[in-house]
Order: structure tokens, then sequence, then C-alpha cells
């Protein structure tokens, strides 16, 4: 449960210390696609019950008309939830974080509902939930000075269901609950009614979006509780939604991007890019405090970067090319340091590397002249050795059984670059399972930092098996397509597509790269529970590649490959393009000159008998003599000018000939046909006279035959 707060929730702007969950694991879990619904598109949830269904056992992802009331297995008990409960609270499950702000303001937006919407409204029964905080500069009458930010738009009142309401009292309600101080029923343009529909999420109520806020003391330490429980009974769940990346102040994003992995740029090649971006537009022209020094030159090995950048007022965002200049002088790796001053709390030097640029150039060779028709071999290979992509393996067998469980298959990564996870990074995530219900499974990958992906979850419907399943950034079909999930039809699942969650979950926060990997895999449904994980493998870009481009790329068997076979139709200029992953390009060209040929013969078949074939076709101006290929057996001279027959061939034999015309330079372009020999038409038995025998026993009798027609006896 801890990962949902750092890998979904946590924005830009804290630091986090420490998180902690209390409570069953059930009650919480992540959502996605909810914009339509809820007004948020992905984040985590908490819950008094459970957050996800099973069975008829109803969690937040139910619709309207579906009824949530589940106990589960917390026994956690907090001093501020009783202190907001009008009775014994149960079923609480409670995330403790520890962090440390950058910027004077936290916020984050949420989502309230549930099931006691809205009969219950003006009740004793007020399932509860608090955002409660606690740290320097807060004096509030919760735990450790803590005050609640859960609080209806400019008003001090929390967010209860007494307080935020249809504005009419439930049917199980009584006015004096809420009626000031003890609730209210002016707010209910927050409220949206959601009972009996076929809409999720399950609750028959629940808010707009809200944003929970708070003034704090850049680089203190702070603690906040989120919280949320039934109050009274443990029936009739409730829930919040809390938005991905929301929990943070902001602070000044630096980013130094490069072509290359290992952030590096080189001379006269593809640039870096330098940027400075704050969360908002910025009132008043922002000068970031940073310093520029390294062992390049600033102005003599790249191009110059002031030391008085800013951000103009009403904008957020500036960028500075890295531009390095080609200086001839073999020096080795350079680099540029930048120390900035991301926020009032921390201070961070970011390097950019600069090396000599060792692209040497493909050399196609001579121009060369074919005749129409003809291939020609070309080959624009690099002299470079190029490393293999670093691939990794799991091939133990995993039951994904019992229902409900965490199945974990590790992989150790070891020597890859970069050291931290970023875009272009992973290759691609292959995995095989054998399975009779695919969607009964969810599937996650788990970097060594935590972070999680969403790789597919309940897609297939009752398809069967992933197999050769590769998850890769680069495919345009995503695992769940159509949407909202795959029909069974896509199972197997052969081939390349992009997983359901954003690839930029894995690299929050502290991302490395080595370490141990996860799959984790859950069976979510009471059912076949014999599918098994067979293998899975992780690969990753390697540091350094090379890539190709022909142009034009008519009559070519390959555009982006070294070694294309050209057959061009007419003369033709190939230029070749290569480049590295530095941004490096290398160029060369070649001219093939395709020679006049005549066209190709008609041919046509003539004269066929039972065992021979002639074929003729008409001569052609300029046109010496004719060679034929019969059957592939090679090219040899005509019978003739215009005709050439096959012999020694037998009844229903197929003949295939190619005819080309021998000229001066070129031969044409060839012609073919096809004839068969006729079938054996067969003999045709007479019966000539008949003479029996004269006694019983004897052997004096005879018959006489005989035949008419081809091939008689």
């Amino acid at each position: 449960p801890e990962n949902l707060i750092t890998n979904v929730f946590l924005g830009d702007g804290v630091e986090v210390l420490s998180v902690q969950f209390d409570g069953d694991p059930i009650a919480v879990g992540f959502f996605k696609n909810a914009t339509d619904e809820i007004g948020i598109e992905r984040g985590i949830v908490m819950t008094s019950g459970r957050a996800a269904n099973q069975g008829t056992s109803y969690g937040a992802d139910g619709v309207g008309s579906n009824f949530a009331s589940n106990n589960n297995d917390s026994n956690v008990s907090d001093p501020d939830v009783t202190a907001i409960s009008s009775a014994t609270p149960y079923d609480i499950a409670r995330y403790t974080i520890t962090f440390i702000p950058t910027a004077d303001t936290l916020r984050f937006r949420y989502v309230w509902g549930s099931e006691e919407y809205p009969e219950y409204a003006c009740s004793q029964f007020n399932d509860v939930f608090g955002f409660f905080i606690s740290g320097p500069g807060i004096n509030g009458p919760y735990e450790n000075n803590g005050i609640n930010i859960a609080l209806i738009p400019e008003t001090n009142l929390p967010v209860t269901i007494n307080n935020l309401n249809s504005g009419e009292v439930g049917s199980a309600g009584t006015i004096s609950n809420c009626t000031p101080p003890n609730g209210s029923l002016a707010y209910s343009q927050y409220y949206i009614d959601n009972d009996g529909s076929s809409n999720q999420p399950v609750y028959d109520g629940y808010t707009t979006v809200l944003t929970a806020e708070a003034v704090v003391i850049p680089c203190e330490t702070y603690t906040i509780k989120l919280v949320i429980a039934d109050n009274g009974d443990g029936i009739f769940d409730s829930g919040v939604f809390l938005e991905a990346k929301s929990f943070g102040t902001g602070s000044l994003e630096v980013e130094v991007a490069t072509a290359s992995l290992d952030g590096t740029v080189t001379e006269d090649c593809a640039q870096g890019l330098l940027t400075f971006k704050m969360p908002q537009p910025v009132e008043s022209d922002f000068y970031p405090d940073y310093t520029i020094f390294g062992t390049a030159e600033n102005g003599v090995d790249y191009e110059f970067i002031s030391d008085s950048l800013f951000i103009p007022a009403g904008d957020s965002i500036i960028q500075v090319p890295i531009i390095a200049f080609d200086d001839g002088i073999d020096e080795g790796i350079e680099y540029i340091a930048l120390d900035v001053q991301r926020d009032v709390c921390n201070r961070d030097t970011f390097y950019i590397y600069i090396r000599d640029n060792e692209l040497l150039p493909p050399s196609l060779g001579p121009d060369t002249t074919i005749c129409r028709g003809d291939t020609v071999q070309l080959d624009g290979t690099l002299p470079i050795q190029l490393p293999d992509p670093p691939t990794f393996t799991n091939t133990q067998d995993y039951l994904i059984s019992p229902p409900f469980t965490s199945i974990y298959s590790p992989i150790q990564v070891a020597g890859v670059q970069p050291f931290q996870l970023g875009p272009g990074v992973i290759r691609s995530v292959c995995i095989n399972i054998s399975s009779l219900w695919d969607d009964d499974l969810d599937i996650f990958l788990i970097a060594p930092g935590g972070q999680f992906l969403e790789l597919s979850t309940d897609n297939g419907a009752d398809g069967n098996d992933y197999t050769n399943t590769c998850f890769t950034p680069s495919s345009p079909i995503p695992i769940n397509f159509p949407g909202p999930v795959a029909p069974a039809s896509a199972a197997p699942f052969t081939g390349n597509f992009q997983p359901e969650g954003p690839w930029s979950d894995l690299w929050d926060g502290d991302s490395p790269t080595n370490g141990t990997w996860q799959l984790l895999i859950i069976d979510d449904a009471q059912g076949f529970d014999n599918s098994v994980l067979l293998d899975w493998s992780i690969t990753f870009e390697p540091l350094y590649q090379v890539y190709y481009r022909w142009e034009p790329a008519s009559g070519l068997s390959c555009s982006d490959c070294p070694t294309p076979q050209a057959f061009p139709d007419t003369t033709t200029t190939y230029y070749l393009t290569a480049w590295d992953s530095y941004g490096c390009e290398v160029y060369d060209t070649i001219t093939i000159e395709v020679l006049p040929s005549l066209d190709a013969p008609d041919v046509q078949c003539s004269t066929v008998t039972d065992s021979t074939v002639t074929f003729v076709w008409s001569p052609q101006a300029g046109a010496l003599s004719y060679e034929v290929n019969v059957d592939g057996s090679g090219w040899v001279p005509a019978d003739a000018i215009d005709m050439h027959t096959v012999t020694g061939l037998s009844y229903e034999q197929t003949v295939n000939i190619q005819v080309r015309a021998v000229t001066g330079m070129c031969p044409s372009l060839p012609g073919s046909a096809t004839c068969i020999t006729p079938p054996c038409p067969g003999a045709s038995p007479s019966l000539d006279s008949l003479h029996h025998v004269t006694c019983n026993g004897g052997n004096d009798g005879a018959v006489f035959l005989s035949a008419t027609g081809p091939d008689a006896p």
C-alpha cells in the first residue's frame, strides 16, 4: 500500500521521509480513466470497506446501483477520527506521511463519496474522513496540534455527510443534525447524486473535485494523516479518491535533455536543451539562481549561455539550447556543471558532458551501372562495433494461486546504463502466461525503487493465455484496445503493446535502473485458479546505437537497414544518412545508372502434343537472338528467333518457360508462359472371339482380344 503514495499520489515540491499504512490493504487501491465519472483521471482510493469488487462484495469500482457494505479486517484506532466521530469508528484506513515541503503551500485534490448518501444525510451515521496535518506553524485541536484540511471550499467546515449533501434531509435523518453548528444543508453545489445509477463509482453520492490546502514553512518537517472510517457500524462504505501527482507544493523544475541516454552532447551534433520551469505562470520576471562552471569553457566549447536567464512574467518556462562547437581538437570528455537553487531547501548540480565526434562517414563505393531488372547489393554499414541490448530473464514457473494473492517473480538487473530510469531506457517487457480466463489477471511491473507500472488488468475476457506479449514504449496499440478492456478475441495478445499505465510511473522520484525488478500478478476472481507464469524478460536499450535512412525508398528492399538490395527501374541517386545515439549524422550517396532494356516478349503456347510443346513470340526490333529458361534449368539459346520447342515430355506435364531477347548490351525483361501436355487418351479394347472348352476340366478354351487407339498393346 505504501507504493500507492510514492508512486501515484506524490507530486513535486515535497521530499517524503516516510510513508506508513495502517489498516486492511483491501481498503486501498488505485484507479484510472475516471475523468468522465468523478473529474479526476487517475489516483488512489481509500475506503472504509474494499477498493475493488470481489464477486458480489462491491468496492469503489462498482456502479451506483450496486451496494458497497463491507467489514474489513482493520483493527486500527485513531484519536483524531474518534474526535470527529459521533459514534465508535470502524474499518479505519490510514496513511501517515512525513515530508518536507519546498514551498509555502501544500495542495492536493480529492473527491469524497459514501453509500450513506442520501438516506443518512442529517443522521447520526456519519462516516468520517480527515486530512490531519501537523508541524511548525500549525496549531489546531488534533493530535500534535494538527488541523483538518478536508474542508468545504471557503469555509472552516469539515467535509462530512451532514455538512455537504443534497440540501435535503435524508429519509433516516432529522433536521437538527443538519442545523448549524451540527451540520448544514447549504452546500449542495458540491454534491453529485449517483443513487441507483449505472455509473461509477459505487457510492450513491459524492462530491465535486475539492482541494485540500495548508500553509507550511519550507524546509521544515510535517506529518499528514489521511484517514477514513465507518461511523457507528461497519456497513455502508465510504471512499475518498486522491488525484495522482497532486500532493505537493510545486518548485522550480530543472531538466537537461540530450539525445543520448548518458547525458552527453557531441561536438557539432544534436544539441541538448536546458529547461527551467515553474509550476504556475510567474507574476513578475523570475530569475533562477544558478552558476555555470566546468572544464568546458562557456562560449568557446559550447554556445554561450547567459548567467542571467529569466522566466518572463506571465510565462512558466524558459528553454536554452546546449550546442557544442566542433573545435577540431581531440580533448576527451569535458563537462558543463549547472549549480541551481531549485527551491529554498535544495540546491542541486546538473552535469552535461561534451565529447568529440568520432563518427566516420559510410563508404558506398563508386557509382555503378546495371541493366533494368537487375539487383545490386548496397552496403553502408559504419565501421563501429555496436553493443547488444541488455536482456534479463526469469524462466521459473510461478502458479498464480490462490486468488487475491500477490505473486512476485524477480529479475536481478546489473550493469545497465544509465543508472537512473528515464525515457528511452527500457526497450521491452515480455511475458508468457498460461491462463484459461485472461481477465482474471492483473499484471504489474515493479521497479527497483518501488515504482510500479500497470501492464494489463482485466483484459481478454474468457480468452486464453498471454503468448509472447511484449510491452514497448514505441507500440501504437494499447493492450486494452479498443477499450476500456480488450475482448476475448484479443487473446493471446501476441505482439507489441502499450501498457495500461504510463511508462513515466517508473521514473518518479529515486528510480535506479539496476536492482531487483519484479513482475506482480494477481488473480482477482474466484474461478480458474491454475494460471501459470511461464517466463518473462526485460530488455533495455543499449547505450549506443546507429540508425540508417535511405532516400528515396523506392527500389530498395529496406530503407532503414545498412545493407539493402537495390533494383531501381530508372537511374537513381540514393542518399544514405546514418546517425548515432548522440545525434551525430554522416552521409554518402551512390548513383545507380539503369541501362535501357527491351520490353518482355509476349510468349504464347503454340503447338502442344503428347510429348512436345512449342512456344512462340514476335521478334522485337533490336533483338539479335533469344534465350530461354525452361523450368528454371538455366538460360540457353532458343531454337529460332521467334520460337522454341520443348521435347521429351509425358502426358499432363506442366512446362514453364522464360524468354528474353539478347541485345548488344542488356537483355530484355523476361516474358513467360506455362503450358500443359494433354492427358493420356487410353486404348479401346474389343472381344474378337471366344472358344469354349470341349469337356469339363479341359484346357482347350480360348479368348481372343484386340485394342485400338494410342499406345495399343
